[in-house]
């Protein structure tokens, strides 16, 4: 998921002034349902609202009640309005039955002994008059053995900040604040098992994205996939598109203009109110470090929120 999703800046594409409502929520994890989430809105003077729960769901009651489908790291964010102006996004990583990295997708290159990934993300959301972007920003980090399991290879920071290791020894970062990667992303791994202490900057710099501008997506017809401008500085990038039913992925070469996907490739996606198109950049280089062959990811996301019909 691209819950996932996250370092994080946002904007607001709407005027505001020092007026405007400052967003606060709390949360509660239902104790007989680990993916229900209760959700207290704490905000004092707003009059409407939009929440954004990171797997593609959004909603615009005062103090909603949401359950994922799935286990994960979700970044949820809240915006709130009254008549002087809009706030800015509140957001908080929720950990669901146990977690998992739910927000960022690992990429699969043949021939990595390792992959470091840094993320900046953009997710779009329009309702009720609000035109939201909240851009998030993550790491995660994979050092494999020679029978493909993931090993120890003590701390791992990116630009100074620590990425946490899990039980199956996958390293991930979830931003919070407002700084997003630049270039030149700075890694430092404190080494162990066969791989030494690395350092590496960085300089390639991250794919330009641009907000999807396609909108709803008609499983009756092909889907015209387009953008307010073209992808720049990727190699490659990668289409998804959640249904209530299925998700359609596929990997298409960085071209201008839009991007066309078959009506016999998304015909069973499947109906929600809540679909969500994504879009993958990625740029990439290695390095040999000793023996072992480390892939620099740097990735471009943008997310857009839809009607799947």
């Amino acid at each position: 998921l691209l819950s996932v999703g996250l370092i994080a800046a946002f904007v607001i594409f709407l005027s505001s002034c020092e007026e405007a409502p400052e967003a606060k929520f709390s949360y509660t994890i239902d104790a007989s349902d680990a993916k229900m989430v209760t959700f207290v809105n704490e905000t004092v003077g707003a009059t409407s609202y939009i929440w954004q729960f990171g797997d593609g769901s959004t909603s615009e009651e005062e103090s909603p009640v949401h359950t994922y489908n799935a286990g994960g790291d979700y970044l949820v964010a809240l915006v709130a309005q009254n008549d002087q102006g809009i706030s800015e996004p509140l957001i908080k990583t929720i950990v669901i039955d146990g977690g998992g990295g739910a927000t960022v997708a690992l990429p699969t290159i043949n021939g990595a002994d390792a992959i470091c990934v840094a993320v900046n993300n953009s997710t779009y959301t329009s309702t009720s008059g609000f035109d939201v972007e909240v851009q998030l920003g993550a790491a995660i980090s994979v050092f494999y053995d020679q029978a493909g399991s993931f090993v120890d290879v003590g701390a791992i920071t990116v630009d100074a900040q620590s990425l946490e290791k899990a039980d199956n020894n996958y390293y991930s970062y979830y931003g919070v604040g407002t700084t997003t990667f630049g270039s030149p992303t700075s890694w430092s791994v404190a080494g162990g098992g066969e791989f030494s202490a690395i350092t590496k900057n960085v300089s390639m710099g991250f794919p330009t994205m641009q907000k999807i501008t396609s909108g709803d997506v008609n499983t009756s017809a092909d889907y015209m996939l387009t953008f307010t401008g073209d992808i720049v500085g990727a190699d490659s990038m990668i289409v998804i598109i959640s249904g209530a039913n299925n998700v359609y992925q596929q990997t298409f070469p960085v071209s201008t203009g839009s991007y066309t996907i078959l009506q016999a490739d998304i015909a069973n996606l499947g109906a929600t109110e809540t679909g969500v198109v994504s879009v993958s950049a990625y740029k990439m280089q290695s390095e040999m470090f000793g023996t072992k062959n480390i892939y620099f990811v740097n990735q471009g996301n943008v997310v857009q929120t839809v009607k799947i019909l």
